[in-house]
C-alpha cells in the first residue's frame, strides 16, 4: 500500500537527506490527481534519482498498483498518509492499541529489551548494486544475531507462505548482518502488527530470494 511504500522509501535514503526526500516525496502522494502525482514523480526523480534510483525504481515498478490510492476521494486519502499528529484521536486509539499488543508478545520480547537497536541502518554492495535500508529492531545475542520487520498489512500472510517481496528484503538484511557479524547465525523474523504474530523466516527461502544477485556479484569478482 502507498503507505508501506513511503515507509520504506525512507529505509534507503541517507539520514542527512531524509527529511529533504520526504519533503519532495510529499507532492507524490498528496497530489490532487493520479496525473499530479506522476508530474511529481518526474521531478522526484529529476532531483535525487541518481543518488537514490533504489528509492525511483521501486516507485516505478509499483507504481499500476500504488496508483490505485486516488481513487479514493481527497480527505479519505489525506487520513490514508497522515501523519501521527494529524490524525483524529479516534483512529490514534487503534493504532496504540494494536502496537502496545505486538510489543507484548512473549516471543518478540528480545526486540524491545534494553540491548536492542531500533531503526539499524545497514549498507551491502552486491556487485555493482548497493542494497540499503533500516532494519525496525536488532538483536546481538551470544547464540545468534536476530532482527525484526514490522509489517501491519491488514491480513497477514500465512506463516508458511511470506510474500516474496518480504522475504527478498529480509534476505538482503540478513546478508549484510553476515558481513558485519561472520560466524554468527543470522535469524530473520517478521512481526505482524494486526494479529499480533511473530514469523520466523527460512534460511531457504532467503538464500533463493538473494541467490541471482549473489550470482551476479560472483560473476563481476571473477571479471575483475
Amino acid at each position: 500500500c502507498i503507505v508501506h511504500q513511503i515507509r520504506n522509501s525512507i529505509k534507503y535514503v541517507g539520514h542527512k537527506n531524509q527529511r529533504a526526500v520526504m519533503a519532495d516525496l510529499k507532492p507524490v502522494y498528496r497530489a490532487v490527481s493520479k496525473q499530479a502525482a506522476e508530474d511529481a514523480l518526474d521531478k522526484l526523480e529529476a532531483k535525487w534519482g541518481k543518488q537514490y534510483p533504489i528509492v525511483i525504481q521501486s516507485w516505478r515498478r509499483k507504481w499500476d498498483d500504488l496508483s490505485a490510492y486516488f481513487k479514493y476521494p481527497e480527505d479519505i486519502r489525506r487520513i490514508i498518509t497522515a501523519t501521527a499528529s494529524e490524525l483524529p484521536a479516534a483512529l490514534i486509539a487503534p493504532a496504540m492499541a494494536e502496537a502496545a499488543a505486538a510489543r507484548a508478545l512473549p516471543e518478540a520480547a528480545r526486540y524491545f529489551g534494553a540491548d536492542a537497536v531500533a531503526e539499524a541502518t545497514i549498507s551491502l554492495a552486491l556487485g555493482e548494486k548497493r542494497i540499503a535500508g533500516r532494519i525496525d529492531r536488532l538483536c546481538v545475542a551470544s547464540d545468534a544475531v536476530y532482527f525484526v520487520d514490522f509489517k501491519s498489512d491488514a491480513t497477514p500472510a500465512p506463516p508458511d507462505a511470506p510474500p516474496a517481496a518480504y522475504v527478498a528484503q529480509l534476505a538482503a538484511y540478513r546478508a549484510a548482518l553476515q558481513r558485519i557479524y561472520p560466524g554468527k547465525s543470522i535469524v530473520a523474523e517478521i512481526l505482524w502488527t494486526s494479529e499480533p504474530r511473530l514469523d520466523r523466516i527460512e534460511s531457504t527461502l532467503m538464500d533463493n530470494a538473494l541467490a541471482p544477485l549473489s550470482k551476479s556479484s560472483k560473476q563481476d569478482q571473477a571479471e575483475d
